[in-house]
């Protein structure tokens, strides 16, 4: 269709008035705006198909980091497992401990009373002695 628009603006009409030059100028402008979108079309078109092309360079970059990161996640994963099970060990270990210390309160407790009683005992017998060396 093109070829033809372009072929009726170019060709020259032998009894041409100013109305039919008008129309000639009007062709021309059209076919030379044509022209114009078919240039940027084309331009706009090889931008299009560089953002592709550079979409899947950048599509195929992540994919080999995301194979890379792939292991690197996986041994983050086992730490992060082995760090639960020796948190979980500690906390086993200090509940043993408090425990023990729980225990050595009460043993402490327990020979500070057996003390007190001694104290009280020997200061019985003390006077029970003081006594017996006044009969």
């Amino acid at each position: 269709m093109l070829l033809v628009v372009a072929d009726f603006a170019f060709a020259k009409p032998r009894n041409e008035g100013s109305a039919g030059r008008r129309a000639r100028q009007r062709l021309y402008r059209c076919a030379d705006e044509v022209r114009k979108l078919a240039e940027n079309s084309r331009i706009t078109s090889q931008e299009i198909s560089k953002l592709a092309d550079n979409s899947v360079d950048i599509a195929e970059q992540a994919g080999i980091l995301l194979k890379e990161m792939a292991p690197n996640i996986q041994k983050i994963a086992d730490l992060v497992e082995e760090i639960t099970a020796s948190s979980n060990e500690q906390a086993q270990g200090i509940s043993q401990i408090n425990k023990a210390i729980g225990q050595l309160d009460q043993a402490t407790q327990q020979n500070t009373s057996a003390a007190e009683e001694l104290a009280a005992t020997a200061e019985e017998l003390s006077a029970q002695a003081t006594q017996l060396q006044q009969v």
